[in-house]
């Protein structure tokens, strides 16, 4: 059950990175730090779960 819990943390993690991305562009935002912050948060995001793997 856990499991199935972690699974849709991530799916919701994950689907608000892709939704603040399409707010910076709409706000105009450079290219270059909306691609920066898209991959940090899933970097962020992946190693958070790495840590507690094992």
């Amino acid at each position: 059950m856990l499991g199935i819990a972690l699974m849709l943390l991530v799916y919701f993690l994950f689907s608000r990175i892709d939704v603040g991305v399409k707010w910076l562009v709409i706000n105009r935002i450079l290219k270059l730090q909306i691609t920066f912050m898209h991959y940090l948060g899933y970097f962020v995001i992946c190693s958070y779960a790495f840590k507690f793997s094992g």
